[in-house]
């Protein structure tokens, strides 16, 4: 369930990824909403992605987002990295992407790596 949030992506080493498409309520809306659960198989090494609205809102001086599929690429090219480099990775190229620009929400990102044992 994502809560009303953005869905996240399953990211594996090898750059394959695949985005959860669930519904939901915001939290705390309603008392008893309904969430759709979701259930998947991780490998090793397999990293869940979890942000908020205001990474792919950022905006740039030219007022372009940084959207989707800039995330997209960035966890692309990325994906063999551990979770706190792919995390790093990722805050480094909306800084950059966002340099000279206004940020009007917060920027949040979560990554989460499975590692078994």
């Amino acid at each position: 369930a994502n809560a009303g949030h953005c869905a996240p992506f399953l990211v594996s080493r090898d750059g394959h990824m695949r985005k959860f498409h669930t519904s939901g309520m915001p939290v705390g809306m309603v008392e008893e909403a309904p969430f759709q659960m979701v259930q998947t198989q991780l490998a090793p090494g397999d990293k869940i992605v979890i942000y908020s609205d205001g990474l792919t809102e950022a905006e740039n001086a030219e007022g372009q987002f940084f959207d989707t599929e800039r995330l997209r690429l960035c966890l692309r090219d990325h994906a063999m990295r551990d979770a706190a480099g792919l995390h790093a990775a990722l805050l480094d190229a909306v800084d950059r992407f966002t340099e000279g620009g206004v940020v009007r929400d917060d920027i949040t990102a979560l990554v989460l790596e499975y590692a078994p044992g």
